[in-house]
């Protein structure tokens, strides 16, 4: 009408669509779903993991900040379409290179390399045994998400885990890298849902 204010009209299925007609449906298989056109799912999961993590997160430093799946729209030639943009964060260098540390420590199961992105935080300097806490505390989780699948141990699970020591041991995470963990977790979530077979490790 005239009172709706557009940019362009972008054709194709939310996410929540596809999650709705599973849910309805009672399926868990979404290549089960009779669709206007067919949808590549291991290859949207990736390129999510692409558009959010690496291109808007570790590239830009600007990023959708609610990526809900109503707000992810899957175009027919299997591109991905964003809207709502009432929540977006910028990250400083600190905030990108803290983010970019601690995706590297899950990737190459490095608890050590995690423990330096917490100490760059801390309101204190951790001693020596509150060091070794939380690094056993990592590879445990490490130690599950390498072994198996997204289901047995997920990224959100272990990004939930880190931030949940700043409870512990008096770390401070900034608004932008609380913002940017909740994105990653939130596009694993809708990822886990039609591709739960995959390894979060292979695809990223």
């Amino acid at each position: 009408t005239e009172e709706l204010l557009v940019l362009e009209y972008i054709d194709g299925i939310t996410v929540n669509e596809i999650l709705n007609m599973m849910a309805s449906q009672n399926i868990t298989n979404p290549d089960e779903l009779e669709l206007p056109f067919k949808i590549d799912y291991r290859n949207l999961a990736s390129e999510m993991i692409d558009c959010y993590i690496f291109k808007q997160i570790l590239t830009d430093g600007y990023f959708h900040a609610d990526p809900h799946p109503a707000n992810i729209i899957i175009c027919p030639e299997n591109k991905i379409g964003l809207v709502d943009f009432g929540i977006m964060a910028t990250l400083d260098k600190r905030e990108h290179t803290q983010i970019l540390m601690s995706i590297l420590g899950v990737m190459e199961n490095d608890p050590e390399k995690l423990l330096q992105v917490l100490t760059t935080i801390a309101a204190k300097d951790l001693t020596k045994e509150e060091q070794m806490e939380i690094v056993d505390a990592l590879s445990e989780e490490l130690h599950q998400m390498h072994g198996g699948t997204w289901k047995e141990a997920t990224l959100g699970e272990l990004m939930l885990s880190i931030l949940s020591l700043g409870k512990n041991f008096n770390l401070h995470w900034s608004p932008g890298v609380v913002l940017g963990m909740k994105a990653i977790v939130m596009i694993e979530g809708i990822a886990l849902r039609v591709v739960s077979s995959e390894s979060i490790i292979e695809l990223i």
